[in-house]
């Protein structure tokens, strides 16, 4: 029981002095027991503690960004991730940290890349006066695609998803590249 396990923590910390203040063991354990009855103001500020106290400062970190993703707040748990992808590189809870970065840095790439697809859809089966022009607005996207591919592969270098779309943005830009040069001959 969570609440149980809270208050005795909190009665150790209020009766141990110095030492109970300073055991990284118990902020852990605090931070975790918060976390699970959804007092994450309370549980956020046990897991910097556990940090600041070298204790479990990975899977502190996977907590915290875990938070601020059932918040709603993404840009924070990605920086939280980056910083502990930084730091621990050697974690066993890499592959869950990184797991968690990938996927909403590969969501965001599929907007532009998206766009780009619709658009050169549209340039495909459009009038041929339009072609020009849909297909320019469709590599703009695909060219703002590319780096955002990239940023998930700096992080997951095997991922498939990310690879085979960066590959797609990549042909279709050398391909329009290719029919515009051949129209000029």
């Amino acid at each position: 029981d969570y609440e149980s396990a809270f208050s005795y923590l909190e009665k150790y910390l209020a009766k141990g002095g110095e030492e109970a203040a300073s055991d990284g063991s118990t902020a852990f354990n605090m931070a975790l027991a918060a976390s699970k009855m959804n007092k994450n103001d309370v549980a956020m500020s046990y897991f910097q503690k556990s940090i600041e106290l070298k204790y479990k400062e990975d899977i502190c970190a996977l907590y915290m960004a875990d938070i601020y993703k059932d918040a709603g707040k993404e840009d924070k748990m990605q920086e939280v991730l980056v910083d502990a992808i930084a730091k621990y590189p050697d974690s066993k809870n890499l592959p869950k940290m990184l797991k968690m970065l990938t996927s909403p840095l590969l969501n965001k790439a599929s907007v532009p890349f998206n766009e780009a697809n619709e658009l050169a859809k549209a340039a495909s089966t459009g009038k041929p006066e339009d072609y020009l022009k849909n297909m320019e607005l469709a590599v703009t996207k695909f060219t703002q695609a590319i780096p955002l591919f990239e940023d998930v592969l700096k992080y997951d270098a095997a991922n498939e998803i990310a690879n085979s779309y960066l590959k797609t943005c990549k042909d279709n830009i050398q391909a329009f590249n290719d029919y515009k040069t051949n129209i000029k001959k």
